[in-house]
């Protein structure tokens, strides 16, 4: 669809933009490429990218979307993108701006109605494992009402964040494991400016588990800007001991910002959560066991299941992070 989107630019006529189309159980692997060599470049309405192994690229982003309506990214393995580029990035038509030029794209202007879920995320060069929003500053481009759950992200060498969000409004991040260790910074999701495009807002960022086992540097589980309005950070659990700093929230003079039911500093640098190993490096580790710290400490909130699809709440009330206690 970008290839043409380039040339019809500048068109009467946009082509249609692709529907319906499924990318199922494919591998693609070791990208290679000067100006391009994308795993996955595609805009379309109603597409599904599921079951599939996205990875090692020498070139550029491993998933690239320029558009997506109604559309479902679920259940694959994508990781080790190049320098400077995200395993996933999610982006929307060009509105205007000096960074990015027009195109002539049939059916709205903002990518939107996206569920990202049961994915395995890993970082590789870049600082940001998987970005939402416009490709520059100086972008137009608004990317919204888009869901992130159950995904499994995992830091690599050159990882700062796992989930940069820049989006115009409308992000739930909920039941997501982020384990930071070994990136060169501990951070797991960050909301952030977009430039000249529409600022975060509405964003929801609940039931999530962090961990780092590294030293040296800053942990955070949510970072915000003071750009972003009306984000809620809520019923969230992280544990990161060797680390400088414990914050589970750094935020801005954020208007709107709602943060409770969460690990404090203490728990995240001191306080061991109960998980099932302390050494955790399976999403079966993170479970949490009946003499957990988190166990009925969150607050109600309109999440029915956890990390592994259970039940919600399943004692005398909602347990902290992505998992409930079994």
């Amino acid at each position: 669809s970008g290839v043409l989107d380039h040339y019809n630019r500048g068109g009467t006529h946009p082509h249609h933009v692709w529907d319906q189309i499924a990318v199922v159980d494919s591998t693609i692997t070791n990208l290679v490429g000067g100006n391009g060599g994308y795993g996955i470049y595609l805009s379309g309405r109603r597409f599904s990218l599921l079951g599939s192994v996205i990875r090692d690229s020498a070139a550029e982003h491993c998933v690239r979307t320029p558009y997506l309506d109604r559309s479902v990214i679920g259940h694959n393995t994508v990781a080790n993108s190049n320098v400077g580029k995200a395993a996933l990035t999610l982006r929307a038509p060009c509105r205007g701006g000096s960074g990015c030029a027009p195109l002539p794209v049939e059916g709205g202007m903002s990518s939107e109605k996206i569920i990202v879920s049961d994915n395995r995320f890993t970082g590789g060069n870049h600082d940001w494992t998987v970005h939402v929003g416009p490709q520059n500053r100086e972008a137009d481009e608004s990317v919204r009402d888009v869901i992130f759950e159950r995904n499994w992200f995992t830091a690599g060498a050159g990882t700062q964040v796992a989930l940069v969000i820049m989006a115009d409004s409308d992000i739930t991040v909920r039941n997501n494991l982020c384990d930071a260790t070994g990136g060169v910074a501990h951070g797991c999701i960050y909301v952030g400016d977009p430039g000249i495009a529409p600022k975060p807002k509405n964003i929801r960022i609940i039931h999530n588990t962090g961990y780092s086992a590294s030293a040296g540097d800053d942990f955070f589980l949510a970072g915000v800007e003071s750009v972003a309005a009306n984000v809620t950070v809520e019923n969230n659990l992280a544990y990161a001991p060797r680390d400088a700093r414990h914050a589970l929230v750094i935020a801005g003079s954020v208007t709107g910002l709602s943060a409770s039911k969460n690990s404090t500093a203490s728990q995240v640098q001191s306080d061991l959560p109960g998980w099932a190993s302390m050494s955790p490096k399976t999403p079966l580790d993170f479970d949490l066991t009946q003499k957990s710290y988190a166990r009925n400490q969150g607050s109600k909130v309109q999440v029915f299941s956890d990390f592994f699809r259970r039940p919600r709440p399943r004692g005398g009330g909602f347990d902290l992070g992505a998992m409930e206690v079994p």
